[in-house]
């Protein structure tokens, strides 16, 4: 297993993504993984996506996402 470290994991800037630090903690820059990668965002305060983070502390959101699947023939 590849281990990364929360406060050394590589950071990554995704499009339309304001005030916000997103990092990866697997797959990717951050590693090998075989079906998907592993990410954090933290927003914050105050910041409107589709959720809202209405406090005076940030909110983190763990992410798994598939890799993309080669287009079917």
């Amino acid at each position: 297993m590849n281990v990364t470290r929360f406060d050394e994991a590589p950071e990554y800037f995704p499009a339309n993504h304001f005030l916000m630090r997103c990092v990866r903690l697997q797959g990717q820059e951050a590693g090998p993984a075989e079906s998907l990668w592993l990410g954090v965002s933290t927003l914050a305060p105050g910041e409107r996506r589709a959720l809202r983070n209405r406090s005076d502390r940030p909110a983190q959101l763990l992410l798994a996402m598939p890799f993309a699947r080669p287009a079917s023939r």
